[in-house]
């Protein structure tokens, strides 16, 4: 059966932002649009020469919320920080069609870079032509940034620690609440 799927919000080069997750859909991936002091946080994989928003796939018993916890933390060293659910998204490539769950958040302290893929973080003003993924990252991005000020003014903060402790808001409730980490 064919999952119902909403009208999607933005639509460009075969991807799709959606303000909220279709029924019967599971996002196989968590990616977080960062701030932090005003610019966008990307991070540059070990093996890449370009630059990407900080986030990856889900482990089989977490949800896209607690993902995006471990991923930031992991991806950018945050030990701090308010995040909010902004929507989901689709990539259709090859006549397959791939879904995640797109998130918003504001670095409020970062310790030093964990052990892994990742080789450095850097802050941007603005995105850098060098992507790894130029045809997705650039709509996400703008996604998030049209929505900066409504949605993350309303973000629960976060901290460190055991991600199903800290990260217990469904992200496909869709909402931000505030809340004590």
């Amino acid at each position: 059966m064919e999952p119902n799927i909403p009208s999607p919000v933005c639509r460009k080069d075969g991807v799709e932002i959606h303000a909220a997750v279709p029924k019967d859909i599971t996002e196989a991936f968590s990616v977080i649009a960062v701030r932090e002091n005003g610019a966008w946080l990307l991070v540059r994989h070990s093996a890449q020469k370009t630059w990407e928003l900080p986030g990856g796939h889900r482990e089989p018993d977490e949800t896209p919320l607690e993902a995006a916890c471990r991923e930031l933390y992991e991806e950018t060293g945050a030990l701090r920080f308010r995040l909010c659910a902004c929507g989901c998204y689709s990539v259709t490539q090859g006549g397959q069609t791939s879904w995640g769950a797109l998130f918003l958040a504001e670095a409020i302290t970062r310790g030093p870079l964990p052990e892994s893929e990742i080789a450095q973080v850097r802050a941007f003003a603005a995105l850098p032509s060098a992507l790894t993924y130029p045809t997705i990252q650039p709509v996400l991005h703008a996604c998030a940034a049209a929505r900066w000020k409504t949605h993350l003014s309303s973000a629960r903060p976060y901290g460190r620690g055991n991600a199903r402790e800290r990260c217990s808001l469904s992200s496909r409730r869709g909402d931000c609440r505030r809340g004590a980490a």
